[in-house]
Parts: C-alpha cells; structure tokens; sequence
C-alpha cells in the first residue's frame, strides 16, 4: 500500500512540479545545436516541496517517521497542488472553493488523505485509449472549460496514480446533459491503456513518487534546543519510474 505525503501537516510555502525528460545526448551539428533523443518515453515528474517548517511536536515526528518509511525508494503517492489552476466549477461567478477533510487520529502520520472533503470536479475518460498514447477524450461532468497547462491525473490499474499535464485542448464537444468532451494532446504519453468510464482527477492531481538519499536526510530535523521550529529549505521527489 502507498500512503499520501501528509501535504496538510508538512506544508511547504511553495511546491513546483514539473515533467522533464530523459534525453541520451548526441553529436553537435554545424549549427551548435546538440542533438537528444527522448529516452523514457514521454519524461518524469518531479517535484520540490520549499521552505517546510516544523513548529509542532506533531510536524517532528511526522517528518522523522516518513524519513523512516521513505528508506530504500519506498513509493508513495505525492499529491501536486494545482488547485488554483483547475477547472473548478463557477459559483455565482467565482470559483468553487475546497474544504479540506478531517485529520487522522492523532499519531497516525500515514493516514492523511490528499482529496477534499467532497470532489469540487468530476470527470471521466471518454473514450478508451492504448499505452504511449499521446492523445486523451476527457468528460468534465461537473466543472469548467479545460484549457493546456492544467494537469490531472488516472489511477491505473497495474502503475497506480500517474499524473499528466494537458498540452492543447484540440476540440470540444457536448457530451450527454451538461457535461462537456475535450480531446486533448497530453504529455507524458499515457503510461498504461484506459477505459472509458475511468475516473479522471483534478482537483489535486497526484503520482506516485520516490525520495531521494538527500531528501531522507533532510527530513530527519536538526533539533536546536533554543528554537522551537526547525526549517526544512528544499526537499525533492521523482516520480517512480513504470518498468
């Protein structure tokens, strides 16, 4: 089982995420230009969580029981808060806001759950697609326009939760009662096939990741015993890669 980064009690002040490739470089040509050769299929995400400040006893433990867990490239499911630029639904012109859910039990640093307190946008596949494709059917059953650069994510079935970033938006169409179909150019291609009817998720896309040594480090806090909050300046994620 994949426990979800506790994103509500290890909270950075600021989180990129961003899908690079593998590339294998190549000869330089006349024109200075070196070539490269996408290696991984369509690239992996990372992300890099900044300036996490562990002021409670709770934020402390946290951090040193997921140091522990991460050991050894365990993989866990690393929500990407993009909620800002998500095609929430509009409410008397504004758009909808989310609640967050209920904490765990205290002590129970593994059981925070990375969606809201009730789904602001749902949304389905519409129309299967085959692995490596490059191009997805999405159905918005409750929400707004889809634009490229919004991200959203489908938890396969044999890869788990892998995340996508929409390139362009190629057409849209009516689809049964009030939802809306959108063809989209995705990247990365699609990292496993999918049905119609699989869910699709917005409103806090997520991948399943891996910490690196230096990022384990950095989480085991270095106790000050004249502070009462410890600093964490940068910690960095890759996604996991499918084999």
């Amino acid at each position: 089982m994949a426990y979800t980064w506790p994103y509500r009690l290890l909270t950075p002040l600021s989180q990129t995420s961003r899908l690079g490739g593998l590339t294998k470089k190549g000869g330089i040509f006349l024109s200075g230009f070196q070539q490269r050769a996408r290696m991984d299929g369509g690239g992996l995400w990372t992300t890099t969580l900044d300036s996490i400040t562990l002021d409670t006893r709770e934020a402390v433990l946290a951090a040193r029981a997921w140091a522990a867990h991460l050991q050894g490239g365990t993989p866990f499911i690393m929500p990407l808060w993009d909620i800002a630029m998500a095609p929430r639904p509009i409410v008397s012109g504004a758009f909808a806001k989310p609640v967050a859910p209920a904490d765990p039990t205290y002590g129970d640093w593994f059981g925070y759950s990375p969606d809201f307190d009730a789904p602001l946008i749902v949304s389905e596949v519409d129309n299967d697609a085959l692995l490596r494709a490059p191009q997805v059917s999405l159905r918005i059953t409750e929400g707004s326009a889809v634009y490229g650069g919004m991200t959203f994510s489908i938890e396969h079935e044999t890869w788990g939760w892998r995340s996508y970033r929409v390139e362009r938006v190629l057409s849209v169409s009516p689809g049964p009662g009030d939802a809306m179909d959108y063809l989209c150019d995705i990247q990365s291609p699609l990292r496993e096939a999918i049905n119609e009817g699989d869910a699709v998720e917005w409103d806090v896309p997520r991948v399943l990741m891996m910490a690196t040594e230096e990022t384990i480090a950095a989480l085991e806090p270095v106790i000050i015993t004249s502070s009462s909050a410890y600093p964490i300046d940068r910690l960095t994620f890759v996604e996991t890669p499918p084999q």
